[in-house]
């Protein structure tokens, strides 16, 4: 810390002088806002509330975790008036209306279901009776046969070799 601290005294004073050089030929009122600037109040460091807020959480996880031990440790079918029921997949089912009034469940049956009339029975009577069910389109394989294809030859190309003279016109290569 004291390293850190010494090494911002130093910025201070290198920005300080680097002012002070600068206002040198302005007049005094330039000068006198910027060094009151400079050397004015720092605004505050929140730096440091990071490692107490770090301490205050961690003590926070350390105690929620704690009670959550202690009350799953507790036997709460042991505590004294408890009763255990074993539970069943009906006793875990929602109660219905049949279950419980079977009278009310009737009557809404025989409210909920449509009642036709007179023509609509007719109609009914009349209908056309639904086509049979039509056989399941059935196609072949639709991948074609491999292709043969014969080699092909390529003969090589001949040509007259090239015959080079040289520059200097000897006969020797």
């Amino acid at each position: 810390m004291t390293d850190n601290h010494t090494t911002l005294q130093l910025i201070d004073i290198d920005i300080a002088d680097v002012a002070a050089r600068m206002t040198r030929g302005a007049n005094v009122d330039v000068r006198a806002r910027v060094l009151g600037r400079i050397t004015g109040r720092r605004a505050p460091r929140w730096s440091w509330t990071l490692k107490p807020a770090a301490v205050l959480a961690l003590a926070a996880v350390v105690i929620t975790i704690q009670v959550m031990r202690t009350f799953d440790s507790v036997n709460l079918a042991s505590a004294p008036g408890a009763v255990v029921v074993p539970r069943t997949a009906a006793a875990l089912a929602p109660p219905t209306v049949e279950s419980m009034n079977p009278e009310l469940a009737r009557r809404q049956k025989a409210a909920s279901t449509p009642r036709l009339s007179a023509a609509e029975a007719a109609w009914l009577e009349r209908a056309i009776p639904a086509l049979p069910a039509i056989e399941a389109i059935s196609i072949g394989d639709i991948q074609p046969e491999a292709l043969s294809i014969p080699q092909l030859e390529v003969k090589p190309i001949a040509t007259v070799p090239l015959e080079l003279k040289p520059i200097d016109g000897s006969g020797a290569r």
